[in-house]
Formats: C-alpha cells, structure tokens, sequence
C-alpha cells in the first residue's frame, strides 16, 4: 500500500513537469516592435579653388660626384705605392711613382743639347757680324781697283781676284745670314724636347687630379707598368650624384641649377639639379637627369628619393581623394542638397592627383558641398546626417 501511494505521487510531480515545460514552449511570443533606422552621419566640406604645385618622386641611386680611373702616361718598373683604398687625399698628392732614372738622364740630355744649340746661334750670330765687316772692306777693295783702271795684265787679274774674293765672301755672309736666320725655330725645336722630356720625368709620379678617397689600387711595387693602363681608382665622396630617369614632360620643366627635394633615408636633404640630358634613352625614352648633394654621412650606393616639380596648376578645383566614388569605370561625388539631409550622386571628370588633392576637371562648381569621404556605402537620393554642415551648403549649379 504505501509503495503504491509513492509511485502515485511520483507520476503526479512527472505530469506536473510536462505540463510546465509544455506552457513554456506554447506560450504567445510578443509582435516586434519595428525600429527606425537612423541616418548614417557624414561629413561634407566645400570644392574649393587652389593653386598646387605637382611634383613626381623618383629613386635614384647616389654615386661620387667625380670618379676617375688613372693611368700612367709613361711605361715603367713601379717603386712606391704611397696610398691604399680608403686613403683620402688631396689634390696634387703623389699616389704612385715609377723608376725615373731613364727619364731624368733623358731630361739632361735634352738640356744638354738645348746649351749646345744656344752656344752655335751665338757663334753663328758674331761670325755673321765678322762676315759683313769682311764683305764691306772686300767691296771696297773691288771699287778701289776699279778706280785706278785696268790697264794691263796684272792690274786686270788684281781686279778678279778681288771680285772672287767679294762673290765668296758674299756667299759665306748669306750662308750664316741663313744660319741666323733658322736660329730662333731650331731654339723652338730643342726647347721643346726639352719640356717634354721634363713632362716626361714629372709622368713617373702619378698625382691625384682632385681631392678624394682612393677606391682601388690595382698594382704592387715591382711591377712593370704600361702607358694608359688603369692603375687606380679615384673617388670625389664630398659631393654625391643621385642618377634618374624621367619622361619627357618632367625633362622639358627642368633647368640645372634649381633646387630639387632629395630624401635619403630618415635625412632630408636639399639638392641641386646638375644636368638634364636633351636626347632621351633609344629604349625606354626617358632623359637621365643628376642631383647633387653633399657627402657629408652618406655612402655611395644608397637609395634617395627624388621630387621633380611639373607644371603648376593654377586655380585647380580639387576634393579629397576620399570624396570620389569609383563605380563600373565611372567617378562620382555625392552632392549634399539644400535641405542638408539628402545626397545625390553626381559623375565627374578627374584630372591629376597632387598630393592630398585629387584635381576635378568638369562636372563640379566651386562652392558645392560634397561628401567627404566613406562613399562607398552611400546611395543616390539617400538621408544623411551632416557631422557639421559646410558652410557652403546650397543649391548645387
């Protein structure tokens, strides 16, 4: 009996469980209440009127700004080497020096010679002086003899051989008139081997044509060293190049000599344009332009970007470039309405972009407000909430 009021009781507390679970599931749920949706919020400016200044930034690489690969003039056994690579220098300091004796015993020769040549003109110059005295006092003789007459045999013969003697004597003064004459280019002549044999002795001293650092020496001392055969490599690191190429419409705006922004890193750096190239490159038709910039911390090698000014734009009507719209090949603006709460979507014409200006060519006026940016999820002829509204704010033309 009692087992059987337990289990009784047990199926009562079970069916009073279902009923609970199945009210639960069963009872009416509330109707939705629909919410409005609030108008996306937008901020709007005003197209202006500017005047900008495009520039295009190019990378160029920095090179010395002078780099010369030297050579001996003259043939030789090399004695010293006097710098090594990363030796700076001045201008006119001795890099290398070759075996000099046969070139000194040549400049003593030439000198030598150049004494004995000045030493003949001299003599020939006082036998000429000699000679014309000679052939007036024969001249005379001549005239003397004339004047007593030539009657008879001896006073005839005393008469020619005087003439003899006044033909030879004339002949002898013209020969060292001559002589004398050709003095002067035969000077010239020794005088020239003279400097070049001097040239030819400072040529064993390989000196530097500017003050730089040495890149590279490609001899050692003993070495037989030929005539215009590269020896060394010199540097010019105060000043660094940085090479370009441009296109044309760049090329055709720039003069050397004007100021170009150059950055090298972290550094900004103000530089100077130094040659712009007239005939482009036959492949890429681009003109090879140089910057200059001081060394001073910079390594050859490095990048640096360049900014080449373009033509400016006066008067351009630019936007933001978050104002433009992008759609199936096709720019557009959303142009906010007099009421202020509603856009409509508006194609443009765009022109280049300078900067954070992007330049509207046609399809915009001036003084209209214009969504400013997050265009993408806007729609024509929708409600907006201007952040704050432009002061431009009217009806668009």
């Amino acid at each position: 009996m009692p087992e059987f009021r337990l289990t009784r009781r047990l199926l009562l507390v079970a069916a009073l469980a279902a009923l609970v679970v199945l009210l639960v599931v069963l009872r009416p749920r509330p109707a939705p209440e629909l919410t409005r949706r609030l108008p996306p919020r937008v901020e709007a400016l005003c197209a202006v009127r500017q005047d900008l200044q495009p520039r295009v930034s190019l990378v160029g690489r920095l090179q010395p700004a002078a780099r010369a690969r030297l050579a001996f003039e003259v043939g030789g056994r090399l004695v010293a080497r006097q710098v090594e690579p990363g030796q700076v220098v001045a201008q006119g300091d001795v890099l290398l020096r070759i075996d000099d004796a046969d070139y000194a015993d040549r400049l003593r020769e030439a000198e030598a010679q150049l004494r004995l040549e000045r030493a003949a003109v001299a003599r020939d110059r006082a036998l000429l002086a000699l000679a014309e005295k000679n052939e007036a006092l024969q001249a005379q003789e001549v005239a003397r003899r004339r004047k007593l007459g030539v009657k008879g045999l001896a006073a005839r013969s005393g008469l020619d051989q005087a003439k003899r003697q006044l033909l030879q004597l004339q002949a002898d003064e013209e020969r060292l008139r001559q002589a004398v004459a050709g003095a002067e280019a035969r000077l010239a002549l020794k005088r020239l081997a003279r400097d070049r044999a001097a040239r030819d002795l400072e040529r064993t001293r390989l000196r530097a044509p500017f003050a730089g650092v040495v890149n590279a020496v490609q001899v050692q001392p003993g070495d037989f060293v030929q005539p215009a055969r590269t020896v060394l490599e010199l540097v010019d690191l105060a000043n660094l190049d940085a090479r370009a190429q441009v296109a044309q419409r760049v090329a055709a705006g720039l003069h050397p000599g004007e100021s170009i922004d150059v950055t090298v890193g972290d550094r900004r750096l103000e530089g100077v344009l130094i040659a712009v190239a007239p005939d482009p490159d036959a492949r890429t038709f681009t003109h090879e332009v140089r910057v200059r910039v001081p060394g001073r911390g910079l390594m050859p090698g490095a990048l640096a970007r360049l900014q080449f000014p373009l033509p400016p734009i006066p008067r351009a009507l630019t936007l933001p470039p978050t104002a433009v719209l992008h759609d199936a090949g096709t720019t557009y603006v959303f142009v906010l309405q007099p009421d202020g709460r509603h856009i409509r979507r508006r194609a443009v014409t765009l022109g280049p972009r300078v900067g954070e200006r992007q330049v509207i060519r046609a399809g915009l006026a001036p003084g209209v407000a214009v969504v400013a940016r997050d265009v993408a999820a806007l729609s024509d002829g929708e409600t907006v909430q201007p952040v704050r509204p432009p002061p431009c704010l009217r009806s668009p033309p």
